[in-house]
């Protein structure tokens, strides 16, 4: 059996649905996912072995919460849900997939609308950055198998480098050029005409390639196209939400500030260097409003810079005299009020 790849390491290989095996008044079902055995992968030149190993890997990705939950969809195109797929399940002829229907997949089930499931499997990384060598992607409801080298039509399934298209641009050249040496050489050695009809044919078939690789090169273009706008919109959301945040930060830092130089645990000078320490590390500026005492509210004298008194020239030469601070607020209370109540004596 030959499965259909792609650049990601993304496989597909299929199974004939069994509708006899299916009962039409139930939506939910048991499918055979992947045989037991080699299967051959044509692109790549390589076998894969589907055994325990195999599906037991596939089981841990499936059960995994750190990735999405593959669907059955319709023709490999990851997009409309016809399914979800509730189970993976090894047993002694392959891996199963108990799958619940949706009434679009109901409909194309009982209708015989599509005749093979045709999963879609490779490498995948989780939201941990874990990377699942053989993942589920999704499981196709398909009519016609990705068989036989056949070229898919599915866009965002199939990326081809520059490279690879020059190389298989150059095939085509040397082709087209052994067909012209064989039109030139129109006679065998028994002196019949040559028949190069298959030669011709294969030409053709090549040219048609050709032609089928460009267009799946353009639209895997446009995909990627409408990947990178999404990702440019969802960039400048986060810059966005990034700078409501800052804003809210800063809000908040000078209301704390604030408060703080109305309780007296730090002078007004500090204001604007105070709300940058706050913003860089708002914790660091909160454990020291902890150690800094506020100053009572009775007979307060705060920095907010009304009301501050000051002393006259006697009044700092006294303190001076004392040893006292003479732009100590407290100081200041003290000699005021001792004046206060010399006057009433």
């Amino acid at each position: 059996m030959i499965l259909r790849t792609r650049e990601c390491n993304m496989y597909r290989t299929y199974e004939k649905i069994d509708f006899d095996k299916i009962d039409n008044s139930k939506k939910e079902h048991w499918l055979k996912i992947f045989p037991r055995g080699e299967v051959y992968i044509e692109k790549y030149d390589r076998t894969e072995n589907i055994n325990d190993a195999f599906m037991n890997s596939m089981i841990e990705a499936f059960n995994d919460e750190k990735l999405s939950k593959p669907k059955m969809d319709n023709d490999h195109e990851f997009g409309v849900s016809y399914a979800d797929i509730l189970e993976l399940q090894k047993r002694d002829d392959g891996l199963y997939g108990r799958i619940l229907l949706n009434d679009l997949g109901y409909e194309a089930i009982k209708n015989r609308h599509y005749s093979y499931i045709s999963p879609a499997f490779g490498e995948r990384t989780g939201t941990d950055k874990t990377v699942y060598p053989n993942s589920l992607s999704a499981i196709s409801l398909v009519n016609y198998p990705a068989l036989e080298g056949s070229i898919g039509d599915v866009q965002s399934q199939i990326k081809l480098s520059k490279g690879e298209i020059m190389n298989l641009e150059q095939k085509l050249e040397m082709l087209n050029a052994k067909v012209s040496e064989i039109e030139k050489v129109q006679l065998s050695k028994d002196g019949k005409a040559v028949d190069n009809t298959i030669v011709k044919e294969t030409f053709e078939l090549a040219k048609e390639a050709i032609g089928k690789v460009s267009e799946l090169e353009k639209l895997n273009k446009d995909v990627n196209d409408k990947l990178l706008s999404k990702e440019t919109e969802l960039n400048a959301s986060k810059t966005e939400l990034s700078k409501i945040k800052e804003d809210e930060l800063k809000k908040e830092a000078e209301s704390v500030v604030k408060q703080a130089i109305e309780d007296g645990q730090f002078h007004p000078a500090l204001n604007d260097m105070k709300i940058k320490a706050y913003i860089l590390d708002k914790n660091t500026v909160i454990d020291e409003l902890k150690v800094i005492p506020k100053v009572e509210k009775k007979g307060q004298q705060t920095f907010s810079g009304a009301g501050i008194k000051t002393l006259s020239k006697d009044e700092i030469a006294i303190a001076e005299s004392l040893g006292l601070k003479t732009d100590d607020p407290k100081v200041i209370e003290a000699i005021k009020k001792s004046e206060i109540k010399s006057e009433d004596k």
